[in-house]
């Protein structure tokens, strides 16, 4: 298992040097006590920032997630920004996410999706290939995959 304080400090390294990007600890605080869920982390995150929109940026496979407050999340954020993965859709998780939504046009709008050029690649294939001592080189930022193989995560049991 890869502690909080871990996917912390892989977030972090991920994003240094980055004045675009902000590393917040608020999941990882809350981690011991309870589950953490968006919702709660945007809830958070507004009662510290007052004034300050978030949006989100999420994978294509938000069209088959079932996401704890869903509605509410989407009244916390700006906008929902998707990010296609190789091999996806657009017109069939256009109609996917309408359907999940309910018809809300409001909530629709929200939307907005990002096509990229990128390689197909996900949580599930970093920690594969580490298991199986393969290369993360040019699909993870390499201060990264050094502190991943640095505290030995990923391993099998």
């Amino acid at each position: 298992n890869v502690s909080a304080s871990q996917r912390l400090a892989m977030t972090s390294l991920a994003v240094r040097g980055n004045p675009r990007f902000t590393v917040s600890a608020i999941e990882a605080e809350s981690s011991g006590q309870r589950r953490n869920y968006t919702f709660d982390t945007l809830t958070a995150l507004k009662q510290s920032c007052p004034g300050v929109s978030f949006s989100l940026i999420c994978g294509s496979d938000i069209q088959h997630q079932k996401w704890y407050r869903f509605e509410g999340i989407m009244e916390l954020v700006e906008a929902l920004y998707v990010v296609y993965r190789p091999g996806d859709d657009a017109a069939s998780m256009a109609d996917a996410v309408r359907a999940n939504v309910g018809g809300n046009e409001a909530l629709f709008a929200k939307y907005h999706w990002i096509q990229t050029d990128g390689i197909a690649i996900s949580s599930t294939m970093i920690r594969n290939l580490v298991c199986s001592g393969r290369s993360l080189r040019y699909l993870l930022p390499d201060a990264v995959a050094d502190y991943i193989y640095s505290q030995g995560l990923y391993k099998p049991s």
